[in-house]
């Protein structure tokens, strides 16, 4: 029996069909933050026992949400947002977070700004989209210098206000009892009695002892007081001479009357017919009639004496960003804005032990100088003009 050939097996087409896949982006995941501020304290201790350490309580604020690829900028600013605050007064060193699953006592973590930021995102990738809940404890925020003393530095500009001394129109100024010596109360002054205020140490009445209030900082130039200008009285009109008939006239002159009402009569009448001019009045006649009215003139106006200013050095350092430390030393050369005599100082002045100041900040203290004095010409020092005007 002879065996058949294998047949030939059929190819079969393989037909490949090509399916498009869409690529699909994650979602992107949301943190939900909570803030958290410290309360302040319900009540004061009572009178006579010791003031215990208050606990911290802590009080939520509206919560709010971001991405897990927001940055560190994006949460300081939704913080900013919820507390009502600026972004640059939070102290994002001190914030402390933990997740809100976490144990009971569990410690919160520091922030420790964008580092830890981002380790905190990342922990929340590894959790659950449940577990994405983050508790924010916000630290104590302190007031400044000028909200703590807000209160003081009102009642001082309340009590002294500018105008209230007449040699000092546009200034405010403190009289010291008895020795009558006069302080300006510029910022720092000011700034200066209100701290003492707050501690305790000085009234409005009385300023603190302080080199502020010190007798070599008062007011030294003290303009004269305005001379007071003459009250004008107009003088009298004198009454019009009565007027005489011209039949009296005419008889007095037939008569030889001799008054002079009829030589004026008859010089007018002569003028007329002659031509001629009215004859002179003899002066024994004018000095019988008695003076002339004279009219009184206004007085010359009062010149101005003096155009130096008289600028403390503290508002000099202050206006033209002159360090303490330096501000010092200008005090003990006896320094006065506009001395003539600061560029003339030598350099081995400067080495000193005493006044020894860097080389850069000897050139910027001289700088200074000249640009005060062209300040003074232009008219930035004006309020602090000795003779006001």
């Amino acid at each position: 029996m002879t065996s058949s050939p294998p047949h030939p097996r059929k190819r079969v087409k393989s037909t490949h069909i090509e399916t498009e896949t869409e690529i699909i982006k994650p979602e992107a995941e949301i943190i939900t933050f909570f803030c958290n501020v410290i309360k302040p304290p319900s009540s004061a201790p009572a009178r006579g026992r010791k003031p215990t350490k208050p606990k911290e309580e802590y009080e939520e604020k509206n919560p709010f949400t971001l991405e897990t690829s927001a940055t560190f900028s994006s949460l300081l600013v939704a913080i900013s947002c919820v507390m009502g605050c600026s972004a640059v007064a939070i102290d994002h060193n001190l914030i402390r977070w933990k997740c809100q699953n976490a144990a009971a006592t569990a410690k919160p973590l520091i922030l420790g700004g964008e580092i830890g930021f981002k380790s905190l995102v990342l922990q929340m990738k590894a959790q659950k989209p449940a577990g994405h809940v983050v508790m924010l404890y916000m630290p104590k925020f302190t007031a400044t210098f000028d909200d703590q003393l807000h209160v003081y530095l009102n009642e001082l500009n309340m009590k002294y206000p500018m105008g209230t001394h007449p040699l000092f129109p546009t200034k405010q100024v403190y009289v010291q009892p008895g020795a009558g010596y006069i302080f300006e109360l510029m910022y720092l002054r000011k700034s200066c009695w209100a701290n003492a205020m707050a501690k305790s140490e000085a009234t409005s009445d009385a300023p603190p002892h302080s080199s502020h209030f010190n007798v070599g900082h008062c007011i030294r130039n003290i303009p004269a007081a305005p001379t007071p200008v003459p009250v004008l009285v107009p003088a009298p009109i004198p009454a019009p001479a009565p007027a005489t008939p011209a039949g009296g006239i005419l008889a007095n002159i037939g008569l030889g009357g001799s008054n002079l009402t009829d030589l004026l009569t008859l010089g007018l009448m002569n003028q007329m017919f002659s031509g001629r001019c009215l004859p002179r009045v003899p002066s024994s006649i004018l000095a019988a009639s008695g003076p002339q009215p004279t009219v009184r003139s206004l007085p010359p106006s009062p010149s101005k004496v003096g155009v130096s200013v008289d600028v403390p050095l503290e508002d000099f350092c202050r206006y033209y960003k002159i360090s303490d430390e330096h501000w010092g030393k200008l005090q003990c050369l006896g320094y006065k804005p506009g001395d003539a005599n600061i560029p003339k100082v030598p350099d081995s002045k400067w080495e000193e032990e005493e006044y020894k100041v860097p080389f850069l900040s000897v050139m910027h203290m001289k700088d200074s100088h000249k640009r005060f004095v062209l300040d003074v010409r232009s008219g930035v020092w004006d309020c602090f003009r000795e003779d006001g005007f």
